[in-house]
């Protein structure tokens, strides 16, 4: 069998140009490609920084608030009740206080007076209303039965959820009919009961103290005589002085 042989020579220009429009076609693909994959690693990295951004501008931009800060509203009490007509007696309640009671000196006795279930109503506090008793154990010492001066006439208003006062005094003696000061009362533990006509009494106990002697403070300033010698030992313008002599203790 007789070997091939190819012709040898130019070839002709188409073929040429086959060639020529063969390796720019590939030329012009491998420039596509590879500007797809440069382009898809550049948006990679733009996906994966663009979160960092996002993020940073998250934490760094706060927003503002321009809401205003909430303020305390204090709701004002209600007005007091209006009086209605009289108190009845038996809606009436009555305390004593006593601050401080010395014996010998006139004791002020505060009365407070407050109605029971009525929102607020008039009562006149006076001796013939309210009962007033100064007491030591069993034995009555003073009250406004013997002296109903010592409780004069004031009109008061009373509520149930305030009280009003009146105020007497207990000159700290021990009274008798017509309110005749008797003697005075000694120091000790004594109770003042209170109550209005026809209401429940209230007992409370106080101290009648001991009365503090009083201290008189008395400053002597010596006085020089003109006419005595001078002592040459002792300053210009002043008297010398004698020391009192000297004393000894017991002996055994």
């Amino acid at each position: 069998m007789s070997a091939v042989t190819r012709p040898r020579g130019p070839l002709s220009p188409r073929v040429y140009w086959r060639r020529r429009i063969l390796l720019a076609a590939v030329a012009a693909l491998l420039v596509v490609l590879v500007g797809r994959l440069l382009g898809a690693g550049s948006d990679g990295d733009d996906d994966e920084a663009r979160p960092a951004s996002s993020d940073a501008s998250t934490t760094t931009e706060q927003p503002t608030s321009t809401a205003p800060a909430p303020t305390t509203t204090t709701e004002a009490p209600p007005p007091p009740a209006t009086p209605e007509g009289r108190c009845a007696a038996d809606d009436v309640a009555v305390r004593a206080k006593v601050e401080r009671a010395v014996a010998g000196q006139p004791v002020a006795v505060t009365l407070l007076f407050s109605s029971k279930e009525t929102p607020a109503c008039y009562w006149t506090a006076s001796s013939t209303t309210t009962v007033v008793k100064i007491t030591s154990g069993s034995d009555d010492i003073w009250s406004t039965q013997h002296c109903p001066d010592a409780l004069p006439e004031r009109e008061l208003v009373l509520r149930t959820d305030a009280e009003a006062a009146a105020e007497l005094e207990w000159p700290a003696w021990r009274s008798g009919p017509g309110c005749e000061l008797e003697q005075w009362s000694l120091p000790g533990a004594y109770h003042v009961e209170s109550a209005a006509l026809a209401g429940e009494p209230t007992d409370v106990q106080f101290e009648l103290e001991t009365p503090q002697p009083e201290v008189i403070e008395r400053t002597i300033t010596p006085t020089v005589d003109p006419s005595a010698p001078s002592d040459p030992a002792s300053p210009s313008g002043t008297t010398g002085t004698t020391p009192p002599a000297a004393t000894t203790g017991p002996t055994g």
